[in-house]
């Protein structure tokens, strides 16, 4: 296994904006869905942020250089790692 995972997370999410019918989602998640980045989308039982579940599984898989690729227009997913971790942030 590989110490290091890259995480692309710099796309405009725009397949999660569109407009759809769905009647399994609140109010809040379709609002989510067009207001966040994908990796700050709330999900599960405490909504907590997509990304924080995959950070999670990614240190409990053993991953020590976590480096996380972002567009420019990314600053709240970016004050969120830098709040939440310690990990390298690229922006393309």
């Amino acid at each position: 296994m590989h110490d290091n995972l890259i995480i692309l997370a710099g796309g405009a999410s725009s397949r999660m904006k569109k407009e759809a019918i769905v009647e399994n989602l609140t109010k809040e998640e379709i609002a989510q869905a067009n207001e966040r980045s994908k990796g700050l989308i709330g999900v599960g039982p405490n909504g907590r942020p997509l990304m924080d579940y995959l950070l999670l599984n990614a240190k409990r898989a053993g991953y020590k250089n976590i480096y996380i690729i972002i567009g420019e227009q990314e600053i709240y997913l970016r004050l969120f790692m830098v709040i939440k971790t310690r990990i390298m942030i690229f922006m393309v």
